[in-house]
């Protein structure tokens, strides 16, 4: 379906379709074992990965993603950078994660990305992800997370009221293990997304 020219009103049902379950972030808590860590994921076969990188400097998160780039090449899986990472733009990528506060300072999509994402916390936040042109968005926190403890979550019920009302493919996060991708999908999602999920 590559090879093919779809219309403009085709892009969320294209990526829905190119979009895997599992949406894997990997975090640099602790920078030291990134690699190992991005190596067990590929070792599990999740192709859709995001970097957030947001401690490292420039030259820190280049040299990571210049190894971690060609890796994910290799195992044909998609890798993302947050848009909190220092020169997120120019980093060796497939494309980029925008935090809520990135998604919301843009007007439009930027452009050459070939692919763009979005962390969203409310319907609002979706209806401007919708409107700017992402490819796909997280929903959080569905479920009570580690990651955040403070933050209150809205549950299934609000997730899937919110998902029905949206025209991109969107990842169930907060809280989330591989055994709630089924509820994930049950209630419109397209997968689930997480931090701890995939071990």
């Amino acid at each position: 379906m590559k090879n093919y020219t779809f219309p403009e009103a085709n892009r969320a049902i294209l990526s829905a379709l190119y979009l895997p379950p599992y949406y894997a972030i990997l975090n640099d808590d602790n920078a030291g074992d990134l690699l190992l860590r991005l190596k067990h994921l590929l070792a599990q076969n999740i192709t859709l990965i995001q970097t957030r990188l947001k401690n490292l400097t420039a030259v820190q998160a280049r040299e990571f993603l210049e190894i971690a780039y060609p890796l994910c090449l290799a195992h044909e899986a998609l890798l993302l950078v947050n848009s909190a990472t220092a020169n997120a733009f120019k980093m060796p990528c497939d494309g980029i994660h925008l935090t809520s506060r990135d998604l919301l300072a843009l007007n439009s999509r930027p452009e050459n990305l070939r692919w763009l994402s979005a962390s969203c916390h409310n319907q609002a936040e979706l209806r401007y992800a919708e409107k700017i042109g992402v490819d796909f968005v997280v929903l959080s926190p569905v479920l009570l997370t580690e990651t955040h403890p403070d933050e209150k979550a809205f549950g299934w019920a609000n997730f899937s009221e919110w998902v029905n009302e949206c025209n991109v493919p969107v990842y169930a996060l907060g809280g989330m293990n591989k055994s709630d991708l089924e509820t994930a999908r049950f209630f419109g999602g397209q997968g689930i997304a997480g931090i701890r999920a995939f071990g």
